[in-house]
């Protein structure tokens, strides 16, 4: 035990566990939207007679055009793996944001130290 918790009654515990954990890095298929050749699927959309093709009932209609779309994703999307369990930046991070949110992240864990002067400082101000 560590001792009474500030001013309340509840004491304080603190133990280390030790873990062993496995890694599984696994991948899978993604399609490389980035690479996609955009006008060649719009070239095959506006050559498809729509009145031709959409028949018959709402559903008919629907599994018809979600085929279609599927069918021309897959020729003109081209694809790519993707491992799993590598952890990355988003793409849309910069490098200068990541390192200003790695800095955010340090000077909140020293905040969250009660032992940390501008912690100390803060708390003492605060009970003023």
């Amino acid at each position: 035990m560590l001792g009474s918790f500030a001013t309340s009654d509840h004491n304080l515990l603190q133990w280390t566990l030790n873990v062993k954990t496995s890694r599984s890095i696994s991948e899978h298929v993604v399609l490389d939207y980035a690479k996609a050749d955009y006008t060649t699927i719009k070239s095959e959309l506006a050559k498809t007679c729509w009145s031709e093709v959409l028949q018959g009932d709402a559903e008919h209609m629907w599994s018809t055009f979600r085929d279609m779309l599927t069918k021309l994703m897959n020729t003109h999307i081209p694809q790519r793996t993707v491992k799993e369990g590598i952890k990355r930046k988003p793409q849309w991070m910069s490098y200068k944001a990541l390192r200003l949110i790695k800095k955010k992240h340090r000077l909140y864990a020293k905040y969250k130290n009660n032992k940390h002067p501008a912690y100390m400082k803060a708390a003492k101000e605060a009970d003023m």
